[in-house]
């Protein structure tokens, strides 16, 4: 339990220390209060080591099992790959995610997604620290992990999906407002002056004719009224004059992140709400119009939500700095006036490899590229972005699909599949980022389709494998006995 506790301390300390910001941005709670919460947010960093420590002893009856101890440490490692990976977390890291510096160099990532390079790390850490481990163990497992890493250098990803495909292009323009928190916040509530000011630093920003545009991006909840879409697709073309203005200026579609009523509801503003991403397009024969919108699905605990299920009714009188959005149920596909096909995810939803499996999955064509909408501006100037930029590129290596990570105060950029990245804008800057988006079409990798799957007959080769070589060791020995 020390070694958990100093583990965790230290990943708040050194990589996490934005928390205590978030907390007073987001709660307003100020310092001490901050730190000192900050600090029990640290036990909760990384869950899955916590439950280790509670089936600790569990694994170390594997080593001396009769029949399980041939394969004791890749077994040990897959339950500690699994407990990595399923125990529920909003900002999840993985032991994986280093090796996304290796990039292009992961050939292995779109078969089998993070999960195997969790595992093989796992494995080797565990044959090189515990004692005692036989020498043949060691040697199994420093055999694999260098046959893995020969493996990822022998096919390197690439930006393109398919490179000999012929490729399509959109010209972009990713609006990057810089809206700091004070004014987000009374621009939401209604004041006229914030909503002003927000307003037209968004209208002149996306009408500024460096470029001509096919689509335009505004990031999470951009646009500070509050829609409602269930009007809009009854009256596609009684959209805010606003949008109206820079669709005609630009003749370009607009994609924004912005607020959703589920229900004209003026008696609540319990789940009334949701975080949602608009696509609004233009036509040369018609008046620019509504096409579709997404809401948001997995809510960012104590911000937007509460983690307690049907006490949250209950608990939302008392707790009110909450945003208390609506959880959306709908896996929406967005088109543009180009015909290109794209997802949408908001904020960390786009750290989830499942959520974006299953999204990707449940649409009825392929999409060339994902756009994820984020707002990191409650983390300050600080590592959160880079972090949470980084641990998005893993999606692009999964699926061989570009994202295009459109923020509001940093860092903005498309992430292409092989870990490359278009001109990136400066953290805490107002900016657009125009960029010509080159892209192919694609098909589902091995691991969109099958999931884990090939991961598990993996490791059941490898096992077979282990069992097959310390079998033979201990055979003779037991023939003398």
């Amino acid at each position: 339990m020390i070694h958990f506790l100093c583990f965790s301390l230290g990943a708040y300390t050194l990589g996490y220390y934005w928390i205590p910001y978030t907390i007073s941005e987001f709660g307003n709670i100020d310092s001490p209060f901050n730190q000192m919460l900050g600090i029990l947010f640290s036990l909760i960093i990384v869950p899955h080591f916590l439950i280790l420590i509670l089936v600790s002893n569990f694994l170390q009856k594997i080593i001396t099992h009769q029949r399980l101890s041939i394969i004791a440490y890749p077994l040990i490692a897959l339950i500690i790959t699994l407990i990595e990976h399923f125990t529920p977390t909003q900002f999840p890291t993985y032991l994986a995610h280093p090796f996304g510096h290796l990039a292009p160099y992961i050939s292995l990532a779109p078969i089998f997604g993070t999960i195997i390079f969790s595992f093989i790390s796992f494995w080797l850490i565990l044959t090189l620290t515990l004692k005692p481990v036989s020498r043949k163990n060691r040697v199994i497992s420093v055999g694999a992990f260098s046959l893995f890493i020969i493996c990822n250098y022998q096919n390197p990803l690439t930006p393109l999906a398919f490179p000999k495909e012929p490729t399509k292009q959109l010209s972009i323009r990713m609006v990057q407002a810089n809206v700091g928190n004070f004014l987000k916040l009374s621009s939401k509530e209604g004041d006229f002056n914030s909503i002003s000011e927000v307003i037209t630093r968004y209208q002149n920003m996306s009408m500024d004719q460096t470029i001509i545009p096919d689509l335009i991006i505004w990031p999470e909840t951009a646009y500070p009224k509050t829609l409602f879409s269930k009007y809009l697709q009854e009256n596609k073309t009684s959209i805010p004059e606003l949008f109206k203005e820079i669709i005609d200026h630009q003749k370009a579609d607009l994609f924004i992140g912005g607020y959703d009523y589920d229900k004209l509801d003026d008696t609540s503003t319990f789940e009334t709400e949701y975080n949602a991403a608009f696509l609004f397009k233009h036509s040369d024969q018609d008046l620019p119009r509504f096409d579709k919108v997404y809401h948001k699905i997995i809510l960012l605990a104590f911000g937007e939500t509460l983690p307690f299920g049907v006490f949250n009714t209950y608990l939302g009188r008392y707790v009110t700095n909450i945003s208390y959005f609506k959880k959306g149920n709908q896996h929406t596909l967005f088109e543009t006036k180009k015909n290109s096909f794209f997802i949408s995810s908001i904020c960390y939803e786009i750290l989830q490899p499942q959520f974006t499996r299953k999204y990707l999955n449940a649409v009825e064509h392929e999409p060339h590229f994902i756009i994820n909408l984020t707002n990191d501006s409650w983390y300050g100037i600080s590592s959160e972005p880079y972090q949470h930029l980084f641990l998005a590129k893993w999606r692009a290596f999964e699926f061989k699909i570009p994202i295009i990570r459109m923020t509001n105060t940093g860092l903005s950029s498309i992430l292409y599949p092989d870990g490359s990245e278009s001109k990136r804008s400066k953290l805490g800057s107002v900016e657009n980022l125009d960029q010509t988006f080159a892209f192919t079409d694609r098909v589902p990798t091995i691991y969109q389709r099958y999931g884990y799957l090939p991961f598990f007959i993996f490791w059941l080769l490898i096992a077979a494998i282990t069992a097959l070589i310390n079998y033979r060791k201990e055979k003779p020995s037991q023939s003398k006995s």
